[in-house]
């Protein structure tokens, strides 16, 4: 907006109206980063990674839940651009999240592709706080979404 001259106070206007209706959807590879900061139990994160759990983890409203999970790294990626094409306000922009494992932003890009019909406008690597939480190996999209 800038480059194209608006001013501050459009930009901020746009951004009081764009940023509380930003969702992401992230999906983390393995629990052992979760249970090294303490976010889990580590007795929790060893069984969940020997049962192949997955969680998806969601921010909205300034708030991180988990939204879902599913089994085997092949349908983490999956899941979360189907969740994400369910959550998306159609035909609007949107962003891939991918860790330090940049095979996760490839098979996004692909995914949400397919599933929407258009490419995202950008991909971001994760920052070190999420990194440090979710480890190397992250899948995610940041989207508008739809109104409820």
């Amino acid at each position: 907006m800038a480059e194209s001259g608006a001013d501050a106070t459009a930009i901020t206007a746009y951004l009081r109206d764009c940023l509380p209706q930003r969702q992401v959807y992230f999906g983390m590879y393995t629990l052992k980063y979760a249970a090294k900061s303490g976010r889990i139990p580590s007795a929790a994160a060893f069984l969940g990674d020997k049962l192949g759990l997955k969680p998806i983890m969601k921010i909205f409203d300034r708030a991180i839940t988990t939204a879902a999970k599913c089994r085997g790294d092949a349908k983490l990626a999956q899941k979360v651009a189907e969740m994400t094409a369910e959550s998306i306000l159609p035909g609007t922009p949107y962003e891939v999240i991918y860790g330090s494992d940049e095979s996760s932003r490839e098979e996004m890009t692909k995914l949400l592709t397919e599933k929407l019909g258009y490419p995202p406008a950008a991909a971001y690597q994760i920052g070190a706080v999420i990194a440090a939480n979710a480890g190397p190996k992250v899948a995610g999209a940041a989207f508008t979404r739809k109104p409820e």
